[in-house]
C-alpha cells in the first residue's frame, strides 16, 4: 500500500511477566520451530508473551506476526512457522494494541501510518526483554490486514571485541576525513556493530 503519512514513534510499551517460556530445538529444513506446546482456539496475551520469548530463548532475531499467517521466526537466517496454524485479524489486532499500548493503533494504521515502537517483556528474574518494532498495514485475505515485526535487542550493549571486526577494520572506524558506512542485509549485525562503536566513544 502507498504511504501517504510519516512514521509515528511511540515510547516503550513494557508487559506484564511473561511464563512457559521455553527453548525449542530448531529442526533444519522442516520450515517449523512451533513455540508453544499446543496452540489454543484463540490465542490469549500469556499465550503471545510466551511465544514471544520462547522465540528469544530458542536464537530468533525477528519475529513477524501478520494477519491471516502463522507467525515467523527468523533463527540464524532462516524462517521457521513458529505455530501450527494462522492467526486471524482479530487476534494480529489484539497483539497490536498489546505491544503498542493502545487501542488506536488499529487507527493510524488504517490511516496509513507506520509504527515504529518498542516493546519490552519483563522476565520471571526481574531483568526485561527489548524489543524494537514496527507495524504497517497490509492488504489481507479479508481486506486490511497487519503486519508487526519485532526485533530482539540485546540486554547489554556489545564490545567491538565482541563484534569480532579486525584490527583494521577497527582502525578504519575513527578517520580524520571522510565518512563510514556500514551496510549489510537485514539481521547482518548493522546496528549491533554501531551500538558497539558507540560504546568503544564513550
Amino acid at each position: 500500500m502507498d504511504i501517504a503519512e510519516p512514521r509515528t514513534a511511540r515510547a516503550r510499551r513494557v508487559s506484564p511477566g511473561v511464563e512457559n517460556a521455553r527453548r525449542v530445538p530448531v529442526r533444519i529444513g522442516t520450515g517449523e520451530a512451533f513455540m508453544l506446546e499446543q496452540d489454543p482456539p484463540r490465542i490469549s496475551m500469556e499465550d503471545f508473551r510466551a511465544l514471544l520469548m520462547s522465540c528469544v530463548l530458542s536464537g530468533a532475531s525477528d519475529v513477524t506476526i501478520q494477519s491471516d499467517q502463522q507467525p515467523r521466526a527468523e533463527i540464524h537466517g532462516v524462517l521457521y512457522r513458529a505455530t501450527r496454524r494462522p492467526w486471524g485479524p482479530s487476534e494480529v489486532d489484539q497483539v497490536l494494541m498489546e505491544v503498542y499500548g493502545g487501542a488506536n493503533a488499529r487507527t493510524e494504521i488504517n490511516g496509513q501510518r507506520v509504527l515504529d515502537f518498542s516493546y519490552e517483556l519483563n522476565l520471571p528474574d526481574g531483568s526485561r526483554q527489548r524489543f524494537r518494532c514496527n507495524a504497517i498495514g497490509i492488504f489481507g485475505r479479508d481486506g486490511q490486514g497487519v503486519e508487526i515485526t519485532m526485533r530482539a535487542l540485546p540486554s547489554v550493549t556489545p564490545s567491538l571485541d565482541g563484534v569480532s571486526l579486525s584490527a583494521e577494520e577497527t582502525a578504519a572506524l575513527s578517520p580524520r576525513d571522510g565518512i563510514v558506512i556500514i551496510a549489510g542485509a537485514t539481521g547482518s549485525g548493522k546496528s549491533t556493530t554501531m551500538a558497539a562503536i558507540t560504546r568503544s566513544h564513550l
